[in-house]
């Protein structure tokens, strides 16, 4: 997604961050689709 692309610029922990997200349970890909 564009935000993940973006925020990985921004922060190279971000990807990380996604991850953490996903194995919490989080629809976080699902919300940057909507952005």
């Amino acid at each position: 997604s564009r935000l993940r692309r973006k925020l990985g610029h921004a922060a190279p922990g971000a990807e990380a961050l996604v991850q953490t997200l996903r194995g919490e349970g989080y629809r976080f890909d699902a919300e940057v689709q909507v952005l």
